[in-house]
């Protein structure tokens, strides 16, 4: 283990405006630094692709840069917020599994304090969609696959506080603190 081990932040962001971004990573990497870590947003990669590279190509390069990335992480902090839907954010969702074959340890947290079964609309019979399907019953903040997941590492997920997220809310101070410090312990640093 390194003396200041490496954290992969996961999550949604990479979406947002870039100022936007920018500020929520910046406080990210502000708190993981005065807490003995360094965070390392998915955008830190320095990728050389020029403007007519076909985007299949750009794409590929991304996700190889980032797998590249999160294999020299010593742990992670993943945002789970609800994101387009009622569910976290599907790219994020791959990467906490990613991590989770690697046996990284790894931190979850989600602004929304609602289990995944109550924010999926059920207008009929509970426990069912609107087109009939199944939806799990398991008091989780969403798919049990990536709960567990994080389980499996040693982890938690931490839930805010919020029932009703404001729109293109995907920070909390407190809540990404609180996870940071819950993280540091396994580490092993």
């Amino acid at each position: 283990m390194p003396d200041t081990p490496a954290i992969y932040l996961a999550g949604p962001e990479v979406f947002l405006d870039e100022d936007m971004r920018t500020a929520i990573i910046t406080e990210k990497q502000i708190i993981l630094r005065r807490l003995g870590m360094v965070g390392l947003d998915p955008m830190d990669n320095e990728l050389s692709l020029s403007d007519d590279t076909p985007p299949a190509e750009k794409a590929l390069a991304i996700y190889r840069a980032n797998r590249d990335l999160m294999d020299r992480c010593d742990g992670a902090l993943v945002n789970l917020t609800p994101f387009r839907g009622p569910s976290a954010d599907a790219g994020t969702v791959f990467e906490t599994g990613y991590l989770a074959a690697l046996g990284t340890p790894m931190i979850g947290y989600t602004l929304s304090a609602e289990d995944y079964q109550h924010r999926v609309p059920q207008p009929g019979q509970v426990g069912v969609d609107d087109h009939g399907r199944a939806i799990e019953q398991f008091g989780l903040m969403d798919n049990l696959m990536i709960e567990a997941g994080i389980l499996g590492t040693g982890g938690q997920v931490f839930r805010g506080s919020q029932t009703f997220l404001r729109r293109g809310e995907l920070f909390d101070t407190v809540l990404f603190e609180t996870s940071a410090r819950a993280l540091w312990p396994m580490l092993g640093a």
